[in-house]
């Protein structure tokens, strides 16, 4: 249990750490600069507080279990990084913000779109526009069924698809 603890302490100092980092040191320029829309919401000294709480209560989840020393502190600190963490997905909940995933997904759709519009040789005009708009749409709605679209790449049968009588498996997108 303790190795299980361990690894999830790291992974959200890693999270938290770097964040915070750019929250606390850059503030709203920097927040705004690696694409987090959120911050035009906030004034900088509020994006900046935020930052150093994300930096201070990761480095006491991390470090107070190591020392030891005052152990209430490592319940608190836990306890304030879930505050941020429920106030960021009420900001993005009534923001409006997709996840990045699908953002992700949509952008490759388009990229992949461009790419066979203009690289078809065989398919003039209407036909190659309609394969694109097609090629997007399916990966939407993948992204939108939890990974369907992974599943589909990578061959693996996931519970997205659904076996056909004749044994064989299909992507029910």
């Amino acid at each position: 249990m303790d190795a299980a603890l361990w690894v999830a302490v790291i992974a959200l100092a890693a999270v938290f750490i770097p964040s915070g980092l750019v929250h606390a040191v850059k503030g709203k320029k920097g927040a705004l600069a690696v694409g987090q829309e959120w911050a035009n919401d906030f004034e900088d000294k509020h994006i900046r507080l935020i930052g150093a709480a994300e930096i201070v209560g990761s480095l006491a989840v991390l470090v107070f279990p190591m020392v030891g020393f005052i152990p209430w502190v490592v319940p608190v600190a836990a306890l304030g990084l879930m505050v941020i963490g429920f106030g960021a997905a009420f900001v993005h909940i009534r923001r409006g913000d997709e996840p990045r995933q699908y953002h992700r997904a949509r952008a490759a759709g388009r990229h992949r779109a461009d790419r066979l519009r203009g690289s078809h040789r065989g398919v003039q005009g209407w036909a190659a526009e309609r394969l694109a708009l097609e090629f997007i749409q399916r990966s939407s709605r993948a992204v939108a069924l939890g990974g369907c679209l992974r599943a589909r790449v990578t061959s693996v049968v996931s519970p997205c698809q659904r076996s056909t009588p004749g044994g064989s498996s299909r992507p029910t997108i």
